[in-house]
């Protein structure tokens, strides 16, 4: 896993200010990175390693057949 030291959340909580012209501290990085960190674990579980997946722009969902769908909602 990927983690910050202290010198790293003070880099990114300045960089981040500084080109957004926002204000954030670094419990507020803390908390989007740990939410993100949650939803990347269960897309690659569902996902990560997988192949002939698609992308539908319509609808902004994964395309897969329904035997896929079948499968994963097995396990």
């Amino acid at each position: 896993y990927i983690y910050l030291n202290i010198l790293g959340w003070k880099v990114v909580e300045s960089e981040f200010n500084m080109k957004s012209g926002r204000k954030y501290g670094k419990s507020q990085f803390r908390n989007k990175w740990d939410n993100l960190k949650k939803e990347w674990s269960i897309w690659y579980k569902l996902f990560g390693k997988e192949t002939g997946l698609g992308w539908d722009n319509v609808r902004n969902t994964v395309d897969a057949s329904d035997e896929w769908w079948d499968k994963k909602q097995m396990v």
